[in-house]
């Protein structure tokens, strides 16, 4: 990871030498000047319940005592972006994403007795209630892609096609507790996943009237190459009790994106470019998570994910200066 984000600023720092030698291109005849872009994103999104995070309890006798059930609902995120346009028609631009939310869940578990000794002493309809249980997860997730662009006319609409590489890089950690009698059970899970591969993607803006305001859409593609790798741990507070179970494989997963919004664009004194953009974006990450509920080594509790997809939606803000 940290060689990839190392590699990711020197290309900035190489498209950034670009922009502020200002070299002039000469195409069929006609000069260009090269153009340098920053765009800056921030993004409201919202995380999809089908892909909730689960701890189910058991009591002594096998049954469940409850089961907590956490999904982090929306979150703060964002983009930003570099790029330098070579020509007319030719740019590259490397952009990073990240997102990072939390949720939590808690209840108040019970069984009913019957074994071990001495609860089976109790009588049956004697209902024996746990100290609330707690569980938290924490998702993110971070995206470095890297793309050359060609943009040409279709009608009045700018039409963008791009190919290039991402990488991505998606982290869920999962903490539970909860107390018997003197006793605090805990265990948490940690599920990374990795992975490189060519991305495809497509871009339009059409002017609307002379308003200075365009209709802008976006849509891409992934396959992402890598692995997942998996570490549950386990600890009774107050004794020596400590066990841990690991989990790696390659994966192969997969990510879509689309976005549709309004941009303003206008000219500044200084003669570049200035955009705000305003638009609702959709994000789809197929078998990035870990599915395979994790078996705690007490009690028979078990701990899992219902859905190895992501799906992330919600409006962004979007700011872009070129010059």
């Amino acid at each position: 990871m940290a060689s990839l984000i190392k590699r990711f600023g020197i290309t900035s720092l190489i498209i950034i030498a670009l922009a502020v030698a200002k070299p002039t291109f000469v195409f069929a005849n006609e000069k260009f000047s090269k153009r340098f872009k920053l765009v800056v994103e921030g993004r409201y999104l919202f995380m999809n319940r089908e892909a909730q995070t689960y701890a189910e309890l058991m009591d002594w006798n096998g049954n469940s005592a409850g089961t907590l059930e956490i999904e982090p609902d929306y979150t703060w995120t964002g983009k930003a972006g570099l790029g330098i346009q070579f020509t007319e028609t030719f740019d590259i631009f490397a952009s990073y994403s990240g997102l990072k939310s939390k949720g939590e869940d808690s209840y108040l578990l019970s069984y009913y007795t019957g074994s071990p000794w001495p609860l089976n002493l109790l009588s049956k309809n004697y209902r024996y209630y746990w100290n609330a249980a707690t569980a938290e997860v924490e998702t993110s997730y971070q995206v470095i892609d890297f793309e050359a662009g060609h943009t040409f006319k279709l009608g009045g609409s700018d039409i963008r096609l791009s190919a290039g590489v991402r990488y991505a890089d998606f982290n869920q950690e999962v903490n539970t507790a909860f107390q018997y009698f003197a006793y605090v059970f805990n265990e948490r899970r940690n599920v990374d996943t990795w992975g490189v591969g060519p991305r495809l993607g497509l871009n339009f803006k059409l002017p609307i009237f002379n308003s200075g305001l365009h209709l802008v859409g976006a849509a891409g593609g992934a396959v992402l190459f890598g692995k997942t790798e998996s570490v549950t741990d386990e600890w009774i507070e107050g004794t020596n009790y400590y066990d841990q179970a690991l989990y790696s494989d390659s994966r192969t997963f997969y990510s879509t994106e689309g976005e549709l919004g309004l941009a303003f664009i206008g000219k500044m004194t200084s003669g570049g470019d200035i955009s705000v953009v305003l638009g609702y974006r959709c994000e789809h990450w197929k078998d990035i998570n870990y599915t395979q509920t994790n078996p705690s080594f007490f009690l028979g509790n078990s701990f899992g994910t219902n859905n190895a997809d992501q799906f992330f939606h919600g409006p962004f803000v979007q700011i872009g200066i070129s010059f």
